[in-house]
């Protein structure tokens, strides 16, 4: 209870920092050995400049299940994030306000590659995103969009031999650019099927900034467009 948390806040702060060659900061980190439970609160990585907050978060909880001694690999009982806030701006050279740590973690990848065989298993319940942001800053096509309101839900991920073969159902809901979106879905990650079907729901969602973003050059104007539909894909 008293000492773990200062010396993980230590090195997570330290090791976060070297790995992405930016600021990073965390307020507190709580530890309850008993309930096996783990909280991050208030973690900021700040901009390469750093002036401002490139990425945020107000808590992270993790609560880890016993089990994960028997299975041989992590098994999570609950993984709750709230109110993360995410900055994208991107630049008219192609690159964005997260070249440089993409870049710099590509670079440690290359130097740390080696053959450890298969991956960890891995068993997470219980997932939840609440009240997240993300803001991009399109300085390409001179546009701003905004996803607001974020919350995903996600009953359950594992990559376990008994779990694989049931289906992983993601739910989302948000505004996009004020504009609800909702996403619902069934899917098998690691199956060999990778069956998925995803239910998409769109109540007059704006279609206009959007055709800036199409692959082709557009011979065409599209002032205004409305969308309202239920899409299965």
């Amino acid at each position: 209870f008293l000492a773990v948390p200062p010396v993980a806040k230590h090195y997570a702060v330290k090791i976060l920092g070297e790995q992405l060659g930016r600021t990073v900061s965390i307020d507190a980190i709580s530890v309850n050995p008993f309930r096996l439970s783990a909280q991050v609160r208030g973690l900021r990585i700040l901009e390469a400049d750093g002036q401002s907050e490139a990425f945020s978060f107000d808590a992270l909880r993790a609560n880890l299940e016993a089990e994960s001694i028997v299975r041989k690999g992590v098994v999570l009982h609950e993984l709750a994030l709230d109110r993360p806030r995410l900055n994208l701006s991107l630049d008219e050279d192609g690159r964005n306000n997260w070249s440089d740590v993409i870049e710099r973690l590509q670079a440690n990848s290359a130097e740390s590659t080696q053959d450890d065989g298969p991956g960890a298993l891995f068993s997470i319940g219980n997932i939840r995103v609440r009240h997240g942001a993300i803001r991009v800053d399109d300085r390409v096509r001179g546009q701003q969009h905004e996803l607001s309101e974020l919350d995903l839900g996600l009953p359950f991920i594992s990559n376990l031999p008994v779990k694989v073969d049931v289906f992983v159902q993601p739910s989302l809901s948000a505004m996009l650019n004020g504009d609800p979106l909702k996403m619902q879905a069934r899917t098998k990650p690691f199956a060999e099927s990778h069956e998925t079907v995803l239910d998409l729901v769109l109540n007059e969602f704006d279609l206009a900034p959007w055709a800036a973003y199409l692959p082709f050059k557009p011979t065409f104007r599209l002032p205004s467009a409305l969308l309202t539909s239920n899409l299965e894909v």
